[in-house]
């Protein structure tokens, strides 16, 4: 992973360069959320998947967003789920194995 962030921050690193070095996938089975995986490692690899997840249009009406943060938390500090990386407006990165 300590090499995925060091390409992230090299100047020189191209969008062409990123896609060969970091395979992506969108994933459609998701009826409201837009998820895509990018493969940062070997895929036998812990954690060499990061996903990016964009929540769907008014889906914060159903689901508490602070909540499930807070529960990918708890489950991670239990060693059950997942590393959030980071949250934003609209979404949420984190590690997948």
């Amino acid at each position: 992973m300590d090499r995925a962030v060091a390409l992230m921050q090299d100047p020189s690193c191209t969008s062409e360069r990123r896609q060969a070095e970091w395979p992506r996938e969108v994933f459609t089975e998701g009826i409201t959320n837009r998820l895509t995986g990018c493969y940062v490692g070997s895929l036998h690899e812990p954690g060499s998947c990061v996903l990016v997840r964009v929540y769907g249009r008014n889906t914060e009406l159903y689901v508490d967003r602070q909540r499930e943060v807070e529960m990918f938390q708890v489950l991670h500090a239990h060693g059950c789920g997942p590393l959030i990386f980071c949250t934003f407006h609209n979404g949420i990165c984190y590690e997948f194995n």
